[in-house]
């Protein structure tokens, strides 16, 4: 947490928290990552809240704010065990894309869409 933003700080990036009952309960950030593309990145919600569709909202809102940065495109990568992740990203237009670097988890995948 010390180190944050970081690579996530304005104006290019961005680090969204989700709020419950006033109580930080998940996360997603963007950053650059080349021309006008952006890479989503940690997207977590605490298991306490899970089911209230938190990932979603998170999902939506760190892609409007690509829009007004003005990428117009998002890729990500994500575990193949992460299935709830996963639909959360379909449901958001992401779909599979080729590898965009060497990632060593196995059955990981890559996906993209654009804004």
């Amino acid at each position: 947490m010390a180190t944050l933003p970081g690579k996530y700080a304005p104006p290019k990036g961005e680090l969204l928290i989700a709020y419950y009952e006033g109580e930080a309960v998940g996360c997603i950030a963007l950053r650059p990552f080349e021309n006008d593309t952006c890479e989503i990145k940690r997207l977590y919600v605490r298991p306490t809240t899970r089911g209230l569709k938190l990932g979603q909202t998170l999902a939506a809102a760190v892609l409007e704010r690509a829009r007004l940065i003005g990428y117009g495109r998002a890729v990500l990568d994500t575990g193949g065990f992460m299935h709830s992740a996963q639909r959360i990203y379909e449901t958001a237009g992401f779909r599979d894309i080729p590898p965009y670097y060497h990632n060593p988890i196995p059955g990981c995948r890559f996906l993209g869409a654009d804004l």
